[in-house]
């Protein structure tokens, strides 16, 4: 079992983006267990809390300061000739405590759930090298159309230890 905390403290060097400045919290329970064969299976639950400046414009008010809630399971396990596979899935829930003000004055409390999937192989090449090849399906669902969409992510890595 293990307990994380982390607080961070988030100042935007670029005033593009000052509307990010503020403050996240972190905290998250995680279960880890060894199983046969090498496999492990993980698990964890953490909740997010956000105080951000937000945005706000003459007309509109954009909140950027989220309560978030996530579940996570993955399960690592081997596969053969040194090959090391990973199937992870993830759900998020995001409240906005603070309602959007879009142009027009319609205010709405904006509400996200994200659901996503991990599907990883690895291999090591040499002590300090491996290569990674790994697909992520995501679908995040708003009461905001503009913040609704499914994202497939394809890649393949090469990573260096040094």
């Amino acid at each position: 079992m293990r307990l994380k905390l982390r607080l961070r403290d988030i100042s935007a060097i670029d005033t593009r983006y000052r509307y990010l400045d503020g403050s996240s919290h972190d905290l998250r329970v995680e279960g880890r267990w060894k199983l046969a064969n090498n496999a492990q299976f993980r698990t964890y639950y953490e909740i997010q809390f956000n105080d951000r400046n937000d945005r706000t414009t003459a007309t509109t008010f954009t909140s950027f300061s989220p309560l978030r809630q996530r579940i996570r399971a993955d399960y690592t396990f081997n596969i053969k000739q040194g090959w090391e596979g990973r199937i992870a899935g993830e759900y998020r829930i995001s409240d906005y405590p603070d309602a959007n003000i879009e142009t027009g004055g319609v205010e709405i409390k904006r509400k996200d759930d994200r659901m996503r999937a991990l599907l990883e192989a690895t291999k090591p090449i040499n002590r300090d090298t491996s290569t990674t090849l790994s697909y992520t399906y995501t679908d995040n669902s708003s009461n905001i159309d503009r913040y609704t969409y499914q994202r497939n992510v394809l890649m393949a890595n090469i990573n260096y230890s040094f």
